[in-house]
Order: structure tokens, then sequence, then C-alpha cells
């Protein structure tokens, strides 16, 4: 018993999650977040990189040109700059926008909006040198160091491959066979060979990445876990004690159940399975638009109810496709839906006959 109350084997609780998820304590790979915006940076810069290139030349080129023109003077050197400025922003905006939300999408697709006001609390335990210590000599600093010594692997693979298909073909030097080309044809080269390395181990980065992720989230949930003791104690402090709840309900189900039999002497006939269901009809012309179920149950129940409608003198009328259909659509209180009308009008109708009979009896 002592075991079973000290070993976390229950998953965690809604309400904790919540309380661990407020101190900042979730499921997140700062390496998935900078290999997505390591692939989308240099996948941007490919698409865009020509564009760049080509709208910071004509940049320069107007800032050179304006500079050494004979009537440039101090008083339009504001406007020159305010217009280098704005032709600036609009060479790198795209450059920069996909950067700005490929860095906000990398955090935010694994833990969605979060504010953990007590991250930013001071706290002396965070620069603790046992603490410290305890991280990078315990089991999860072991496995950081390993996933570190994989990635650190399998990039330095990742960069040999790519640097290989840009050496001099002519042998020698692993050097980049640029000599012979004229500045521009360089420049492209260059553009093209630093973007299929980014984008090479931004994949590289972004597969390992989703290990670590896996891991991580793993991790989390073992530290979420808890004891029997602890999910019985939260369910106490915050739902109430089971026993008190039970006893409320069997409480509740006993008032309901008085209701049911105090309507049942109101109702102008019982539609019963005959044993397994029953259910009272109440109908006022003036009152109701249509028949009302006023009390209903099964089982146990419907026997009681039966017994109270003979004793009321009732009439008890065995329908039980009826029945069944009663029980299972109309809540008590509620009037029968349109579906029923000719099944329980023909109930009314038979019983209202016989009670017109038995007062022309009366009479005569």
């Amino acid at each position: 018993m002592a075991e079973d109350f000290g070993e976390r084997t229950e998953r965690a609780t809604p309400r904790k999650r919540q309380e661990a998820r407020e101190r900042g304590q979730v499921a997140r790979s700062a390496d998935l977040a900078a290999g997505v915006l390591l692939l989308g940076a240099f996948a941007a810069l490919l698409a865009w990189g020509e564009r760049m290139a080509a709208g910071t030349a004509r940049l320069v080129r107007a800032c050179w040109g304006g500079a050494g023109a004979p009537d440039f003077t101090v008083a339009g050197a504001s406007a020159f700059l305010a217009q280098q400025a704005l032709a600036a922003a609009a060479v790198l905006a795209p450059f920069v926008l996909v950067t700005v939300l490929l860095a906000f999408l990398g955090n935010f697709l694994q833990v969605g909006p979060l504010w953990a006001g007590e991250l930013v609390r001071p706290d002396i335990g965070r620069i603790s040198p046992g603490r410290g210590l305890r991280r990078i000599l315990g089991p999860r600093g072991l496995v950081r160091t390993v996933m570190g010594v994989l990635k650190i692997g399998c990039i330095a693979l990742v960069v040999y491959l790519v640097l290989a298909r840009h050496v001099d073909p002519r042998g020698g030097a692993p050097l980049f066979a640029f000599f012979g080309e004229d500045l521009a044809g360089a420049l492209a080269r260059a553009n093209r060979a630093a973007c299929e390395l980014g984008i090479a181990c931004g994949a590289v980065m972004c597969l390992l990445a989703i290990l670590d992720y896996g891991y991580r989230r793993w991790q989390h949930e073992a530290d979420l876990r808890m004891t029997k003791l602890e999910v019985r104690e939260e369910m106490q402090r915050f739902e109430g004690d089971p026993k008190i709840k039970e006893r409320r309900r069997r409480v509740q189900r006993q008032i309901a159940f008085q209701r049911c039999l105090r309507e049942v002497p109101a109702a102008d006939v019982l539609v019963t399975n005959p044993s397994e269901y029953a259910v009272a009809i109440a109908y006022d012309e003036r009152a109701d638009a249509a028949p009302r179920v006023v009390a209903k149950g099964e089982g146990a129940l419907a026997a009681r109810i039966r017994e109270a409608a003979l004793s009321a003198g009732v009439p008890v009328v065995q329908r039980p496709p009826l029945a069944r259909a009663l029980y299972a659509l109309v809540d008590v209180g509620h009037e029968i839906p349109r579906q029923l009308y000719e099944g329980v009008a023909e109930v009314l109708a038979y019983v209202w006959r016989i009670a017109r009979a038995r007062r022309r009896e009366r009479v005569a």
C-alpha cells in the first residue's frame, strides 16, 4: 500500500498541468526553434538573394552618386538619407519579416500562447553551483551531452559534403573555384553555396530537434507524474471528497425520486413497457400546447411510479414501443415531440373514452 502511494505512476491531472504551465514548465526544444529559423532564413535568402543583391547595389550606387553630386548640400542631406533608408528597408523587409515570423512560430507551435511570470522573477537558486552540477552530471546532462555531440558530428558531416561539391575541380587545395571569375559571378556562386549549406544544416538540425523534442516531452510527462495519494488529495482539494460527492448525488436522486412520485397523481395516463419503463403524461387543453411528461423512470423507479399511479387511480396503459420512445426522447416537464403526437393522442383518446363510459355507467 505504501508503495502504491509513493511511486509516481499516475498521469498528471489537468490542474497540475495548468500549474506547471503557469510556472513555465513546458516541453520545448530550443534546437527545433533554431533549426526552423535557420532553414527558413536561408530558404528566404535563396529565394530573394539576387533581388536583395541588386537592390543593395542600386542603393550603394545611389549613395555614392548622390554624395558626390556637385549640388549636394547639407540642407538636402536629410531628405537624401530618408530616401535611402526607405530604399534599404524595402530591400531587407521580406527577409526580416520571414525571419521574425519563423522565430515566433518556432516557439509558438511548441508551447502555444504562454506567459510565465515566475521565470522573470529573481531566483538565487538558478545560479546555485550545486544545482548546476547536478544538471550537468545527472542523467539529463548525459542525454544533452550525447545529443550535442551527435548534432555537432552531423552538422560537420553536412558541411564537409556541401563544401566538397564546391571545391576547385582542377584539384589541389579545397578552395572555392572563384578564381578566374568576375566579381558578380563569384558573389552569385558564393551566395548559392552559402544558401545550400545553410539549408542543409537547418534541415539536419530540424531532424535532430524532433528527436530532442520527443525526449523533452517524454521527460516533461515523467516530471509531472503523480502518486495515487497526490491524485486523491488534489481531487479532495478541488473537487471535494468523493464520499461526500456520492452522498450528495444520492440525496439529489432521492429528491428527484420524491418529486416524480408527487407528480404522478396529476397525470392523465401512465404508459408502461410494462415493467422496464414507466412514463406519466398529463395534458391540460387550456394551458398546454401539447401533452407533457410529468414523471418517468426505469427499473425499480418504474415499479414505484406504477404503484403510485394505481394508488391514485391513474389509468395504466401498456404500450412498450411508445414507453421506450417517451423515456428516451422526453425529459420530465417537457412537452412531447411531434413524432410522438399520434401515439400519445391514441392513448389519451382511449383513456378518456373509458372514463366517459364509466361516468355514464355511474349516472345510469
